[in-house]
């Protein structure tokens, strides 16, 4: 049954307060942020940061700079020809109730050159997979395989296209490097890691900036580096970085490159992440997380990054288009996962049916 919409909007009304006082908060703590931000010396920045992390009870992710903090470089949209490939994934997980131990991963792969040649290329490629895991708990197992899985096959599409077609730029949607896969440290997530390095370091010997674009980032890593240079009891807790840099970058402008870092353990030459830099971006739209191997950084890539990102973002009016694209061709449909299903009833690889999956098909067939 609906809602109770007169109930809620009581509640509203008596939050309203509350709300303009939390409103007022955040204005107050960006105009703090700024300040610091602007008058912090670059060297002093990165020796609090460093002081923080020898800490032994600091266990953040901190922003370190590998660029000057206060140089916000600034280009238009590109408008020369260029090409750009991109890919996304999506995935039919393991349903215990319904019988199945597998899975399957549909990669949607896009590669469009502009100018005076144009040509588009748009597919899929669906795999399916065995859900075998070792973990004590099946479902929490199956959801690391298939996360890892997906990520392992977005890459090795990216690179194997990226060979083929030589593109300016290759991108990603979401972290270049998930958290989860480049902390673990069972022998499946060693094992996938080095999978996973082995593709992105493919894009550092073909010299093609791979980077990963992160819409509406939540990471916090610029701020709390931020609270360790304010005065205790600072209202900086409720920003994050993008609310940050939508304050200090005007459109079209980036900040610098930062490097996340955190305690030793995992900060380590050995954990991907001492090699992955990254950056806010401002489109017309938002601010968007740039990340990237630093290599792309130091070689003077990411102007041109930079240049063809904002001409995506104003062809997917405020997304990359490209990636937009690769997303359309990856989703699968309900009647997809119908049909997975159906196949894998077909050939005998589905367990009977639980109880609490025969009764919601019941109930869905009497409706």
């Amino acid at each position: 049954m609906p809602f109770d919409s007169l109930s809620v909007m009581a509640q509203l009304t008596a939050q309203t307060g509350t709300w303009t006082e939390l409103v007022r908060s955040q204005e107050d703590a960006v105009r703090m942020a700024r300040t610091l931000y602007s008058t912090t010396p670059h060297d002093v920045w990165c020796a609090q940061v460093g002081a923080a992390l020898a800490a032994p009870q600091t266990r953040q992710w901190l922003a370190q700079p590998h660029t000057p903090l206060h140089t916000f470089a600034a280009h238009d949209p590109l408008d020369a020809g260029y090409s750009v490939l991109a890919v996304d994934g999506s995935e039919i997980a393991p349903e215990r109730h319904r019988g199945s131990r597998s899975y399957l991963v549909n990669i949607g792969r896009v590669f469009i050159r502009y100018g005076a040649e144009p040509y588009a290329a748009l597919d899929s490629i669906s795999t399916h997979y065995l859900a075998l895991t070792s973990d004590h708990s099946e479902e929490v197992g199956w959801g690391r395989q298939v996360q890892a899985t997906r990520t392992l096959r977005e890459i090795e599409e990216l690179a194997q296209i990226a060979a083929q077609e030589h593109p300016d730029m290759a991108l990603l949607d979401g972290s270049i490097f998930p958290l989860a896969l480049a902390l673990r440290r069972d022998a499946d997530g060693i094992r996938w890691r080095a999978a996973y390095q082995r593709f992105l370091d493919m894009f550092g010997e073909l010299e093609i900036p791979i980077v990963a674009y992160i819409s509406k980032p939540e990471s916090r890593m610029v701020v709390t580096a931020l609270r360790h240079l304010a005065a205790p009891g600072s209202p900086l807790s409720m920003l994050d970085d993008a609310t940050l840099f939508w304050h200090l970058l005007a459109p079209g402008e980036r900040s610098p490159v930062f490097r996340a870092q955190s305690i030793p353990g995992l900060s380590a030459q050995d954990t991907p992440w001492a090699q992955i830099g990254f950056c806010y971006l401002a489109t017309r739209y938002e601010i968007a997380k740039l990340e990237f191997p630093l290599w792309v950084a130091d070689a003077g890539h990411l102007d041109h990054v930079q240049r063809v990102l904002l001409r995506q973002c104003e062809l997917g009016n405020g997304y990359p288009n490209v990636l937009t694209l690769a997303h359309q061709q990856a989703v699968l449909t309900a009647q997809d996962r119908e049909a997975y299903f159906y196949l894998l009833e077909q050939v005998g690889m589905l367990t009977p049916l639980s109880e609490k999956a025969r009764g919601k098909r019941a109930v869905g067939a009497s409706m």
